[in-house]
């Protein structure tokens, strides 16, 4: 079913899917297939760069890429303005 699923999210994002058998256990959850293709997509690849395994990786790259996306909407003034925002948030939620 992965690799179905796994072609189905790539497929629909204009990616080129991975070749070979899916080994990651998380491309079983249809969230992180999403946020994976979504991520590349933002960063303008079409393949799924090696070395790109776990959660962090896609999140951190979608992050990046959309703080730049923002950086290049607003202005210099807000570079990495989404970024520092999410990790004061994720701070203050450690905190309580």
């Amino acid at each position: 079913m992965e690799f179905d699923a796994c072609q189905a999210f790539f497929q629909h994002y204009g990616l080129k899917p991975p070749v070979g058998p899916i080994l990651n256990p998380e491309f079983r959850n249809p969230l992180f297939l999403k946020l994976v293709c979504k991520a590349l997509h933002s960063l303008g690849q079409t393949t799924l760069p090696a070395g790109w395994t776990g959660f962090q990786t896609a999140l951190v790259a979608l992050i990046r890429s959309r703080d730049s996306e923002f950086t290049i909407k607003q202005g210099p003034i807000a570079k990495g303005a989404l970024s520092r925002s999410l990790e004061a948030i994720a701070r203050r939620m450690s905190e309580s």
